[in-house]
């Protein structure tokens, strides 16, 4: 699988500065054409010729550089490193160190308390018989991703489950890069695409723990389906999920499923609400 990098708030800051030394905006034809040129092979009648016949053919593409970049979101590392060598700077003085390498878990401070929620979702998601996917939801702050964290550490995840996947959707990617990703991490990359019913194949083969965090990014609670448009073949993977097979997905989400969704995935879903702690908590 291919990394993805992001900058960090003080790279951002280096990259503002270098990029107002350049006299370039955020949006300049000169940083695209830069970047693509560090990229890329010099073509065969040069850069010169290349650009009078291609003079919109930016790879990294505008999009990539104003909506994530240049916003402290992922983006390839090919795209990442060659945007910074545009502007005089190197990736490695800009790039954020606690981003975690795609597929883990992020760092997350300790906490205390909220065993309970930890024992419950353990009881689920080891009982392969009865539950495929669990929906963890809460508030913004509340803890959710702390909670998992502190899941996928206790020793009995880590003794009955081959691997874990932790997968973010802040960048709201579609279900058909979202299921090659995984396909990728479950064939140990010897596959680099594929379907829902090949993901099923590979959950069936052994126990894999499956973390999809920050659900809520690909929802829209005043959609009929209650997914954004465009977003709502996500609705498949969870009916898919719901096959038999021996592994468990767990969503993280500000906001809960509407009824309408967890109707149409079945009963394999348990859903468990974070709410605030009460003292003394567990």
């Amino acid at each position: 699988m291919k990394r993805t990098l992001r900058l960090s708030v003080e790279g951002r800051s280096q990259i503002e500065h270098a990029r107002h030394s350049q006299g370039w905006t955020t949006k300049d034809e000169r940083w695209l054409k830069a970047a693509h040129e560090f990229a890329n092979p010099e073509p065969p009648n040069g850069w010169i010729a290349f650009w009078k016949l291609n003079p919109d053919n930016f790879s990294p593409s505008e999009s990539t550089l104003r909506n994530k970049f240049l916003k402290q979101q992922n983006i390839r590392q090919e795209s990442f490193i060659a945007l910074c060598q545009a502007v005089g700077l190197e990736w490695e003085d800009v790039v954020d160190r606690d981003n975690p390498a795609e597929g883990q878990p992020p760092q997350v401070t300790p906490f205390y308390g909220r065993m309970s929620a930890i024992s419950q979702l353990q009881t689920w998601v080891l009982d392969k018989s009865n539950c495929r996917s669990i929906l963890l939801y809460g508030r913004a702050g509340i803890g959710k991703t702390a909670i998992a964290y502190r899941l996928i550490q206790t020793s009995a995840i880590t003794q009955n489950f081959r691997s874990q996947i932790w997968l973010s959707l802040e960048s709201a990617m579609p279900l058909a890069e979202l299921v090659d990703r995984l396909i990728g991490y479950l064939s140990a990359g010897q596959v680099k695409q594929g379907n829902l019913a090949d993901l099923i194949q590979y959950l069936k083969q052994d126990r894999y723990l499956i973390i999809l965090d920050q659900w809520e990014t690909i929802l829209d609670s005043t959609s009929p389906d209650g997914y954004r448009t465009g977003y709502e073949n996500y609705q498949d993977l969870l009916k898919y999920i719901g096959q038999k097979h021996q592994s468990c997905i767990l969503i993280i989400s500000r906001e809960k499923l509407q009824f309408s969704i967890l109707d149409r995935i079945g009963t394999m879903v348990k859903t468990l609400k974070i709410g605030g702690l009460t003292y003394p908590e567990d």
